[in-house]
């Protein structure tokens, strides 16, 4: 192990941080191979540079997968995984201390907010950006000492199993030529479940759920579909059955039942990229940075000999060998490392899916285009499909998710289309071209000569901002659009002329944000980005009738719209607190009421919180 990963290990961590019907011919896939790959008031130069410091770098680097183990470890680890309930690393206590994330890169690399995901399951978002120590998804190759891996790879027999030795690529491979009248499921029993995992132990359930989707009662099928979003896909964890059950799943997409379709492209979508909306829009996702986050099972394993070799205590060296055997039977312990596996799984289905963009049901394109927007690394090949679909597109929410993906793919506006629909006779669309634009703008600069001025941008994303949101609207960041709105706002003071007069258009734009399902406090998780940008560390209270207009309006709709919960520490607040108070501004909302000159409403330090479970229940 280098010297940098074994200091990277050594480091203590607190705590483990979301055309034609598609039926007839698909071309043959093969599994691709692994990528490489008084306080002044603030300065516009300050706000500049923190602006660009949401900008993500693109780093690239191998990822080694990770395959199961042998059989019996599996076996015994799932027994005594489903006797406890659900899964737990062994050891993990000591494992949640000691290893922490290699890199600085939060969570997936590209995470920029104030803590808000973490508590769309009420749980503190430190679990994302420690460690990563997370029970995840398993898809692939490894071990010096576990010489088995399994290679599935689908074939007119079905998928079946190679236990040759070395590293494999993406675990579940593809699919052959499919039809309606097919068996969509064809290879699933060839698969040894029992030895993988899931969230409630042994995945010895998960075959039988499949069928089910597949399968022609409803009410059944709706079920099934519940079950494999709570085990496959726990609050967002992926586990080592997660993989393997994505072939079958893009299978159903492309030609299964037509009430499972939806469904089974809204569940690939999840076990790819969890809910990437909440912190990684507008700029996308960064698959450069996660991958060179991630721990792979090698180095872990590696890890755990070298405690195992140091350690004295026969307890903790018991507990680290069970925690090593974990992690040889081939549970992902490195939450961002085990992503990637169902995120390449998928990524393998793609040029299958691709097709679907054609597709005569609506919702099954529109979904399709909310997919392929976070597949960066294959923009070569779905960039002219998007741009095709969107060529010959009436509806207008399609259209707006089609453009919202080519500007997360794109490195500039391919032939003025972007521009070409500012100019929408819906304005949905309008918003998605603007959206997609300042993504372009901020994220390659040098594309800035043919593109729209940020002005313009900024314009239409306000007059956008100012109206009630559309219904239907895309599904990105969970329909909150006015959330996504400022977001994009954001960035573009980063390259505006006039920086308070965007400033004061996202002032605007936030009492319309809504809580949602996945980000019950949104507002607050604004609040946190903009002080971020806009305020610069101080120890005094800055004169409040010597800052900017805009920011003196944002305190003042910040102090009416934020309650005495969002002040709160998490999981059932927010750090905003903290944030306040390092910025030098009042960390309460009777403090801050009174320093932008609100009268007070009773609201003391004492007063009684609402409910914190109340925004989950509601929901």
């Amino acid at each position: 192990m280098s010297a940098e990963s074994s200091a990277a290990f050594a480091t203590a961590s607190e705590g483990v941080r979301a055309g034609a019907d598609v039926c007839a011919d698909l071309p043959e896939l093969l599994s691709p191979p692994v990528p490489q790959a008084p306080a002044p008031p603030p300065s516009t130069t300050h706000t500049r540079a923190a602006l660009a410091t949401l900008r993500d770098t693109d780093r690239r680097t191998d990822i080694p997968m990770i395959s199961p183990g042998r059989r019996s470890e599996q076996e015994a680890w799932n027994e005594k995984l489903t006797r406890q309930g659900r899964e737990r690393i062994p050891g993990r206590e000591e494992l949640i201390r000691r290893i922490p994330a290699r890199t600085a890169a939060r969570t997936h690399g590209l995470r920029s907010g104030n803590g808000q995901r973490g508590r769309r399951h009420g749980r503190d978002d430190a679990a994302r950006d420690s460690g990563g120590l997370q029970h995840s998804p398993s898809a692939e190759a490894f071990s010096a000492r576990l010489h088995q891996t399994f290679q599935l790879q689908a074939t007119p027999a079905g998928l079946s199993i190679d236990r040759s030795a070395g590293s494999v690529s993406v675990p579940p491979a593809s699919i052959r030529i499919m039809k309606r009248s097919d068996d969509l499921l064809v290879g699933l029993d060839d698969i040894d479940w029992a030895v993988l995992g899931h969230a409630y132990g042994s995945a010895m359930d998960v075959p039988g759920q499949l069928r089910a989707v597949y399968g022609p009662d409803e009410e059944t099928r709706e079920s099934a579909f519940r079950s494999l979003f709570g085990n496959i896909f726990h609050q967002g964890t992926r586990y080592s059955a997660s993989p393997y059950a994505v072939p079958f799943l893009a299978r159903i997409a492309v030609a299964g039942p037509a009430d499972a379709r939806v469904d089974a492209l809204m569940l690939l979508t999840r076990l790819a990229v969890d809910w990437h909306d909440e912190y990684d829009l507008p700029l996308g996702i960064d698959t450069a940075a996660w991958r060179a986050a991630a721990i792979s099972p090698e180095e872990t394993l590696r890890w755990y000999d070298e405690q195992i070799v140091a350690e004295t205590d026969e307890e903790q060296l018991k507990g680290w060998r069970e925690a090593r055997a974990y992690c040889a039977a081939g549970h992902p312990v490195d939450s961002r490392e085990g992503a990637l596996r169902s995120y390449d799984a998928v990524r393998a289905q793609l040029p299958a899916l691709l097709a679907l963009l054609s597709d005569r049901d609506l919702e099954i394109r529109t979904k399709t285009a909310y997919l392929l927007g976070w597949f960066p690394e294959e923009a070569d090949s779905t960039l002219p499909a998007l741009l095709a679909c969107l060529d010959g597109e009436r509806d207008p929410v399609c259209a707006a998710t089609v453009l919202v993906a080519v500007g997360l793919l794109a490195d500039h506006d391919p032939d003025g289309r972007l521009r070409h629909h500012l100019d929408h006779e819906y304005p949905l669309p309008r918003w998605a071209a603007a959206t997609a634009l300042t993504r372009v703008l901020v994220a390659h600069p040098a594309a800035a000569p043919s593109l729209p001025p940020a002005q313009r941008i900024a314009a239409e994303l306000a007059a956008f901002g100012a109206r009630s949101a559309p219904e239907p609207a895309t599904v990105h960041h969970d329909g909150d659009l006015h959330s996504y709105t400022v977001r994009s706002l954001l960035h573009l003071m980063g390259v505006a002329e006039d920086l308070d007069g965007v400033l004061l258009e996202i002032v605007r734009v936030l009492p319309r944000i809504k809580e949602t399902a996945v980000v019950p406090c949104p507002l607050a998780a604004r609040a946190g980005n903009l002080l971020e940008a806009l305020f610069e560390p101080a120890d005094a209270v800055p004169v409040f009738t010597e800052l900017s207009r805009g920011r003196r309006e944002l305190l003042r709709v910040l102090a009416e719209l934020l309650t005495a919960a969002d002040f709160q520490p998490l999981p059932f607040g927010s750090d905003l607190h903290e944030q306040f108070t390092r910025y030098g501004l009042p960390g309460t909302r009777p403090a801050l009421r009174a320093y932008v000159g609100l009268p007070a409403e009773g609201e003391g330090p004492t007063a009684p919180l609402p409910d914190p479970w109340e925004s989950f229940r509601n929901h």
